[in-house]
This record gives C-alpha cells, sequence and structure tokens, in this order.
C-alpha cells in the first residue's frame, strides 16, 4: 500500500536550524498487506540502495513465518514496486536460515549478502548470498552456517551488519575482498566473536569460503569487565584494515566497549578504546549501537541510554558521541531529551548513517511530539556540529499512519532522498505493523 504523503515543516522544532526548508515525508510501503503478513512485518535492520534506486531490507514474518529480504524497485511513475525476493524457512529444517539481521550489502553484480541470527545447518545461524537470475528470481547460497564445531567455538547467532574494506567510501563490495562480522555468543569464552569470510579463489565452487575468528570475547571469564561481550552490530574497517566495534554489554559498568582490532603477525590483537558510562552520571552514554567513520578516521555512534538526568528515569535517553582513536578519547556530542516533553527524541533504535559533509542521520524509537503516551512514537534527526535537527516526528497522523517506533540505519541515495522503516504504525490491511518511508529534499 501506498501511504500518504504531508509536509514535514522542520522550523516548528526550537532547536531546528534556522531557515530550514521543508521536506516531504511519504509512506511507501506499508507492511502486512498479504494474508497472514506473507509480504513480512516489523522491519528493524534498515535498508541499502542499489546503483539502479531500488531499495533491499529484510522484515519478520513471511510466507513461513520465519523473515524475508525485500525489494523495493520505482514503477516509473513516482511509486514503487514491493516484492519478496526471498522466504526464509523455504527449506527444509530451515537450512536457508531464519530471523535475518543486520542490514544487507551489495556488489558490483547486483548480489546482495547478510546474516540470518537462526536456521542453517546447525540452527545458530548462517551467512547468505542471494543472487539475481532475472525476471524477479534470486537464488540463494549459504556461505557459512555457525556453531558447526563443538561448544560453538566458531560462533553461533550473528548479528550486525557484514563489512569490508572501501565500504566507508562508498564502494559497493568486490565480491573477492574478505567480509567481516560479529556473533551475540559462542566463541572460546561463549561471549561472541568478531570473524572474517574470505571468498574462494576464481573458478571454485561459490560457497567455498573459508572462515576464521578473529577475536573471542571475555577471556577473562566472570562479567567481561575488561573485554565486553555480546557484540551485535558487526564492526566498520578503515583504510588501513583495522576493525572497530562496539559491544552493547561488559566492560566496567556492564553497558559496553568501544574497542578495535589490529593485525599483528599471523593474529589479531583487540584493545579496548572506551569502557562507556565511565563518565559522571554516565554522560558518556551506555550500551552503544555500532559505529560510522569520517574521512578523518574518527569515529562516532549513538547509545541508548545515558545520562542520567530528569526526564529519562534512572538510565538516561541516550547520546551521539565522537571517538578518535588517536587519542583515545571520546566525547559526547548531543544528551536527547535537552528539550521539555523530550521533543528532540529519546532512545536511538539504530545506528547513525555519515553523509559526505559529515553530518549524521539517525533515528530514536520515543520521543517527538508527545503524541503516545507522552513518550512519543520516535524521530529522525540530524545532527549537524553542535546542532541536532528533527526532521520528523513520528506518529504525527491519526493512529500513527505515518509510521511508529522507527528502527535500523537510514540509507540515503545520491539525490539526498533518505529512507528507512519503523517497526510499527502505518496502514497495512491486516494490522499497523510496520513502514518504509522516504524524506525527500
Amino acid at each position: 500500500m501506498i501511504g500518504r504523503a504531508f509536509v514535514v515543516l522542520l522550523c516548528s522544532f526550537l532547536f531546528a536550524a534556522t531557515g530550514a526548508k521543508a521536506q516531504t515525508y511519504n509512506n511507501i510501503y506499508d507492511f502486512c498487506a498479504q494474508p497472514s503478513c506473507a509480504d513480512g512485518d516489523s522491519p528493524q535492520t534498515g535498508l541499502i540502495a542499489d546503483t539502479a534506486g531500488n531499495l533491499y531490507g529484510t522484515a519478520q514474518n513471511g510466507s513461513f513465518t520465519r523473515g524475508v529480504v525485500f525489494e523495493l524497485s520505482p514503477n516509473g511513475s513516482g511509486g514503487w514496486t514491493y516484492s519478496v525476493i526471498h522466504d526464509f524457512c523455504a527449506v527444509r529444517q530451515c537450512a536457508d536460515g531464519t530471523n535475518p539481521s543486520g542490514p544487507l550489502i551489495i556488489d558490483g553484480a547486483g548480489n546482495l549478502y547478510g546474516v540470518a541470527g537462526g536456521g542453517g545447518k546447525t540452527g545458530y545461524g548462517l551467512v547468505y548470498e542471494l543472487m539475481p537470475q532475472g525476471g524477479g528470481l534470486w537464488n540463494l547460497a549459504v556461505l557459512r552456517s555457525f556453531c558447526k564445531q563443538v561448544a560453538c567455538l566458531d560462533g553461533a547467532y550473528p548479528s550486525g551488519a557484514l563489512s569490508y574494506l572501501g565500504q566507508r567510501g562508498g564502494a559497493l563490495y568486490d565480491g573477492t575482498s574478505p567480509l567481516y562480522g560479529t556473533t551475540t555468543v559462542g566463541g572460546a569464552f561463549q561471549q561472541g566473536t568478531v570473524y572474517t569470510l574470505t571468498p574462494p579463489p576464481s573458478g571454485a565452487h561459490r560457497t567455498w569460503w573459508s572462515s576464521k575468528i578473529l577475536h573471542s570475547f571475555c577471556p577473562e571469564g566472570g562479567y567481561c569487565l575488561m573485554d565486553g561481550s555480546g557484540p551485535s552490530t558487526g564492526v566498520v574497517v578503515d583504510s588501513n584494515n583495522v576493525l572497530f566495534g562496539t559491544t552493547p554489554d561488559g566492560g566496567q559498568f556492564y553497558t559496553g566497549t568501544l574497542f578495535k582490532l589490529t593485525r599483528s603477525g599471523g593474529g589479531w590483537t583487540k584493545l579496548i578504546l572506551h569502557t562507556f558510562c565511565s563518565a559522571n552520571r554516565c554522560a558518556d552514554g551506555g550500551v552503544p549501537l555500532g559505529l560510522a567513520e569520517n574521512d578523518a578516521g574518527d569515529l562516532f555512534g549513538a547509545t541508548t541510554i545515558g545520562p542520567h538526568k530528569p526526564g529519562c528515569v534512572q538510565t538516561g535517553c541516550g547520546t551521539i558521541f565522537e571517538m578518535s582513536p588517536q587519542t583515545g578519547t571520546l566525547t559526547t556530542l548531543y544528551s536527547f531529551c535537552s528539550l521539555p516533553r523530550c521533543t528532540d527524541g529519546r532512545i536511538p533504535s539504530g545506528p547513525v548513517t555519515m553523509l559526505d559533509n559529515g553530518d549524521l542521520i539517525g533515528v530514536t524509537s520515543e520521543g517527538g511530539d508527545g503524541s503516545n503516551q507522552n513518550h512519543g512514537g520516535g524521530v529522525l534527526y540530524r545532527f549537524s556540529g553542535t546542532t541536532l535537527t528533527v526532521l520528523h516526528a513520528f506518529c504525527g497522523l491519526a493512529n500513527c499512519d505515518d509510521g511508529l517506533f522507527p528502527s535500523g540505519t537510514v540509507a540515503v541515495d545520491g539525490k539526498g532522498r533518505m529512507f528507512g522503516t519503523t517497526t510499527n504504525g502505518g496502514t497495512g490491511f491486516y494490522g499497523q505493523l510496520g513502514t518504509i518511508y522516504e524524506l525527500a529534499p
């Protein structure tokens, strides 16, 4: 279903940039438009766009109730055509995976790569590739199934985005370089891993990828105070092939860490750059949601909690931060719920997306106009320098027809249009179970 469009006036927010221009918000798809939500529902991971302007993402449910990968394509008349390109658990014992997790990546040939948090040969998740065959048909190949070793020493339950060298600069995946990712559990100490996947040599069978664990979390045991645990958002790869990532748990205050992995001889050396909630009243935030990198090598992200302040109950409403790997200094750039009734949003619900000019785009799960039981339906925001601008406050229409609770990464195309997903709301015929939205200049 194609939702209704309306204009968002940025100047209606007190902290928006002076003279900001209106932008047009559209619901371009409402989930659960088919019986039993065969088209999927409640998308959580965000979108990617290919060079032709097609959008790809994942959602829950589907014909086999284990999740879908979908494509949304411009129809040439100003609208969009939605199609499910893979229904998970379509084969015996869900050998093709279940519960897709994390945003997709795409290569120059149009193949998609992602992770499924369950299913596969062992039931502990897998990495997959989807290859277009023409005529709307796609083939899925399993590149790796997890927990094939005793006690899941090779990791289990992958989560978050796959990454590769050159991704920060906007290059498509080349199909031959290593991929990097994280699992939330498993590994030598059962607290998660960072892994790499290397494609087979040219001419070899496409599914003969090799894998290696680069780090197993929590070697000290106990509460993982020194190392962090449960990485769930993937890693970023800088121009020197150094990996950076976050954990949502562990660390001295049990609120996560920011880490660095560097090649050292034949292995990798891990360094904790920051333990969250170490500042007074958790001013540096906690439970980070992943990272983005600028051209200078500085890292940016959002946290779901901190700092402790009025209006944010005990855990806080979340932050935006910057980390300088060169100095090891973390700076809190913005604390959410800085305005009455949290009209600037609270509790970030997805990693930030970095624009070419260095501005950050992201979403929060609550806050905004305060219409949803005084918590708000979440916001789409833009952060520039020291200024946060709300681009859209969700649940602004009757019955939250514009969507509710945005989540995941926001995709930005070459025309400056922003695309994202909400987990609830919309006008789906069989229930308000999420939307795909567009914010156009």
